[in-house]
């Protein structure tokens, strides 16, 4: 079974769901856009009873989200604009009983292709508005041998690795949703909400939305 190297803390309930489950959007129209949390690859989204847990207060850009519905499996936004969008979750600190380290989580779910700049402090951008060649910044600055990890539409997977300049190239020979992941630790120690930590795992994700390629189909 295909997994996704991903963990969401921003409760305990997703300690104990595994480390592949993930946020991710997707965008059904220009201005409309949904929030998931579940594992891309087996197209599975988890319920309110997990989606309650998001605070969903932190998008980039500002003030672009108008309205903001919690649905069943899904939460549901409406944009001002049609234009890429970050939600940022940052997670309390929590124990990892293995190495007795204190770490903060910062979860990154992106929509779109067209911005050729930095949204969040964590974040893939186009080298041009809507190619297949990003690049991987943090604090403005390119990642360097970072795995990434690519979702196709029909659940098929590959790692991709960031070159000198931050870049990598993917494939998108197929109509839909593909789903960019990558993550990185930020061994710097600070306080969040009172409590502290030893270091910082940033995890993103980004799905970019295909309309011209080749039709598939799942066989079940």
């Amino acid at each position: 079974m295909k997994r996704l190297v991903y963990g969401v803390l921003t409760s305990a309930i997703f300690l104990s769901n595994a480390s592949a489950y993930a946020i991710w959007m997707e965008k059904e129209k220009k201005d409309k856009v949904n929030i998931y949390f579940g594992e891309f690859s087996e197209d599975q989204k988890e319920r309110s009873k997990f989606l309650n847990k998001l605070k969903v207060d932190t998008f980039y850009p500002k003030d672009i989200v108008k309205d903001l519905k919690r649905e069943e499996n899904s939460i549901a936004l409406t944009l001002s604009k049609d234009s890429d969008l970050i939600l940022v979750e940052v997670s309390e600190p929590r124990l990892n009983k293995n190495t007795q380290q204190s770490i903060r989580k910062i979860s990154y779910a992106k929509v779109g292709a067209t911005n050729t700049e930095a949204l969040a402090k964590f974040d893939f951008i186009s080298v041009e508005k809507n190619s297949n060649t990003f690049k991987l910044l943090f604090d403005n600055k390119p990642l360097v041998k970072i795995k990434v990890t690519v979702v196709s539409p029909t659940k098929w997977e590959k790692n991709f690795y960031t070159n000198e300049n931050g870049e990598f190239e993917i494939q998108t020979p197929w109509i839909g949703t593909y789903l960019l992941e990558a993550s990185f630790e930020e061994n710097i120690k600070g306080e969040e909400n009172g409590k502290t930590f030893d270091k910082t795992i940033h995890v993103i994700t980004n799905s970019i939305n295909l309309e011209q390629g080749l039709p598939w189909k799942i066989n079940k």
